[in-house]
């Protein structure tokens, strides 16, 4: 609350230079899985665990001034986890297609989240409060492990093992995507206000929401010395051509008219996005090398 202000235009205090070590934190990451056939053409799998990310520098270093602290990283932060449940079926319909069909939940705790704190160096540019003996409070924004979230959805995948030149895979998903934060908005140096004592939690509709999902592949392979013969020169031997469709829902976004209504977060959403990706690639084998071109065109119809 009193965080050493090194700049000439910031508050009357400068603060309290003395810094402390960061803390050493460890992390126990277990991790099961099982898999095995039920029948000549059925696998089933089960899986479970636990997955952890480092805070991104700029949540855990990030120093930011504007007439006095408007910006402090948190270096203490925990690792952020996700415990991850996994349930599939994979099944062979005939010789050359396979079905899997997997539903899976993940559960995002100690995710890092905005955390604002009224301090004796906070940006004079932000409204004041005060302490009891009467001096200037002004916010900066931190972070810390108050946020969580979860994802719970079914992916069903229809692909080819073995069709010749051509193959195919379709995979369709519907999943939902929520994210919170819990504990107070704003912390203050004193215990005197009702705002940090309330432990508020809200869940609600992630921004990275995308209900639908479904993507289709179809592949040519050119295979040997096979392809069109241009005056005995085939261009596309040892070539591969795919095209790929992709059609998600948009994303979430928050519509209000009453600004008097609380709690409305992502009530509305974006419209369906879709486009056509298309992929070559050749192999041109010279002596003991193999030279690999490629080309890609992302959006070929160029869909809005």
């Amino acid at each position: 609350f009193d965080v050493f202000y090194p700049g000439i235009s910031g508050p009357g205090t400068v603060g309290n230079p003395l810094t402390e070590p960061s803390k050493t934190k460890f992390v126990l990451m277990p991790r099961l899985g099982v898999s095995f056939p039920i029948g000549e053409t059925t696998a089933f799998r089960i899986q479970y665990g636990h997955f952890s990310s480092m805070p991104i520098f700029s949540q855990a270093l990030s120093r930011r001034t504007q007439s006095g602290w408007i910006g402090y990283g948190n270096p203490n932060l925990d690792p952020q986890k996700t415990i991850n449940y996994e349930f599939g079926l994979q099944q062979m319909l005939d010789d050359n297609h396979r079905l899997d069909v997997v539903v899976y939940y993940n559960d995002r705790v100690t995710q890092v989240g905005l955390q604002r704190i009224a301090a004796l160096t906070g940006s004079r540019d932000r409204q004041p409060t005060f302490t009891a003996d009467r001096r200037p409070l002004h916010e900066y924004t931190s972070y810390a492990n108050n946020a969580f979230g979860s994802s719970l959805g079914l992916e069903v995948i229809l692909e080819t093992v073995q069709l010749g030149d051509w193959t195919y895979r379709l995979s369709y998903s519907i999943s939902q995507t929520t994210a919170g934060n819990f504990g107070p908005a704003t912390i203050y140096p004193d215990d005197l206000r009702g705002v940090e004592r309330r432990n508020y939690t809200g869940e609600f509709l992630s921004g990275n929401d995308r209900t639908h999902n479904f993507r289709g592949l179809l592949q040519y392979n050119v295979r040997g010395d096979g392809g069109v013969n241009l005056f005995g020169f085939k261009p596309f031997a040892n070539s591969n051509f795919s095209l790929t469709y992709t059609a998600q829902s948009g994303t979430p976004f928050t519509y209000i008219t009453d600004f008097t209504v609380r709690d409305v977060v992502n009530n509305r959403r974006y419209p369906l996005e879709s486009s056509f990706d298309f992929n070559f690639t050749k192999d041109i084998e010279v002596s003991d090398y193999r030279i690999i071109l490629g080309l890609r065109v992302m959006n070929i119809f160029n869909n809005k």
